[in-house]
């Protein structure tokens, strides 16, 4: 039976899991394909102007389904929990 508190995962959504520096998450994206989470990355150029962080940053994004899969390899990638832009 469902939690009906949890949002619904809808297998056709896409869903951002990690905002990372662009060079971290070249290899993020490499260890996600590499373990069979299909992924995308979109290159933030405007996030140090907007965020003032110190360098181009880039996002993430999976389908939703695969979102707590790709945390988890994200987190065993790069050491840290995984933070998006919304959060």
């Amino acid at each position: 039976m469902t939690d009906p508190t949890e949002p619904e995962i809808k297998p056709d959504r896409m869903v951002e899991v990690a905002w990372l520096p662009f060079w971290q998450a070249h290899l993020v994206v490499h260890e996600l394909w590499e373990q069979g989470v299909p992924c995308v990355l979109v290159e933030d150029s405007t996030s140090h102007l907007r965020l003032a962080t110190m360098q181009t940053m880039a996002r993430i994004f999976v389908m939703e389904p695969r979102r707590v899969v790709a945390t988890e390899i994200i987190e065993a990638t790069t050491g840290d929990q995984p933070t998006n832009v919304l959060s």
